[in-house]
């Protein structure tokens, strides 16, 4: 471990992260990406529910369960007061998770929403909660630890221990 952070300090901590791409670039994929999800149906997004339905169907008797996982914007303030559509709301922030939450709901398919975890995160000085790689959609070790324990709390919620 002492080795690990020695290599990558950022792993402990976030302000000593390199860019992955530049300010700019991360600020038009985000854009972007919540002017799309602002502008998907609720048919468009029930289409993305497709493959689970099939998994579902195949799956008989095991107990599928679904993991959803916000973007960037919808977890982090700071980044949805730069990007966020003209006129943009909170409700149409978090619509598409809304209305997965509800397809999964109807489909019978128990979820683990990964927003209250995560938003529970308090911010740092510089306003963000630090659970991306830095100018990146992925998760970085904090935000990878805060699901991780999040996931591990509605396994064993959900399912039967073995044997």
């Amino acid at each position: 471990a002492d080795e690990a952070r020695e290599l990558f300090p950022w792993m402990g901590d976030p302000f000593a992260e390199r860019e992955r791409m530049s300010r700019e670039q991360f600020l038009k994929l985000e854009t972007f990406g919540a002017a799309r999800l602002a502008e998907l149906s609720a048919a468009e997004i029930g289409e993305r529910l497709q493959p689970l339905r099939m998994v579902v169907r195949m799956a008989r008797d095991t107990k599928v369960l679904a993991m959803i996982i916000p973007d960037r914007f919808q977890v982090e303030d700071y980044l949805w007061e730069k990007i966020q559509p003209p006129g943009a709301s909170e409700k149409l922030r978090m619509r598409s998770l809304w209305i997965t939450q509800e397809m999964l709901k109807r489909e019978g398919v128990p979820y683990l929403s990964l927003v209250p975890a995560l938003r529970a995160v308090p911010s740092m000085e510089d306003g963000s909660r630090h659970l991306y790689h830095l100018n990146d959609t992925h998760f970085n070790a904090r935000g990878n630890r805060v699901a991780g324990e999040a996931l591990a709390a509605f396994l064993e919620e959900h399912l039967e221990p073995a044997g």
